[in-house]
C-alpha cells in the first residue's frame, strides 16, 4: 500500500472544560433560592390562616344575623295575629254602629220587627 497523498489527519482530544467557562451555580444562589420558596411557602400558610379566621367570623356574623332574623320574623307574625284581632274589633264596631244606625233611623211608634 502506498501512502495517501495529502495532509495527514491525526485524532485531536476534545477539548477540556475550562473552570471559567461556565460557573457552577453558588450556593449562596441556591440558599436564597431555598429562601425565598420558604418565605413564599409562609406568605401562603398566613394568607390561609388570615382568610380562614375571616371566614369564621363571617360565619358568627351570618349566625347572628339569622338570629336577629329569626327575631324579627316573629315580631312581623305577632303584629298580624294583632291587626287581625284589630280587623275583628272594628268589624264588630261597625255591626254594632250599623245596629244603632237603625235604631235611630227607625220610628219609635213602629212595632217592633223580629
Amino acid at each position: 500500500m502506498s501512502e495517501p497523498q495529502g495532509p495527514r489527519l491525526v485524532a485531536v482530544p476534545p477539548p477540556r472544560p475550562e473552570a471559567s467557562a461556565e460557573p457552577a451555580p453558588p450556593e449562596h444562589g441556591l440558599r436564597a433560592l431555598r429562601g425565598l420558596v420558604v418565605l413564599a411557602l409562609l406568605g401562603v400558610g398566613l394568607y390561609g390562616a388570615w382568610q380562614a379566621r375571616r371566614a369564621a367570623q363571617l360565619e358568627d356574623r351570618v349566625a347572628e344575623l339569622g338570629a336577629a332574623l329569626s327575631a324579627a320574623e316573629a315580631e312581623v307574625a305577632a303584629h298580624r295575629e294583632h291587626l287581625v284581632e284589630v280587623r275583628q274589633g272594628v268589624s264588630a264596631v261597625q255591626d254594632s254602629l250599623s245596629a244603632l244606625q237603625g235604631l235611630v233611623a227607625r220610628d219609635p211608634t213602629a212595632p217592633a220587627a223580629d
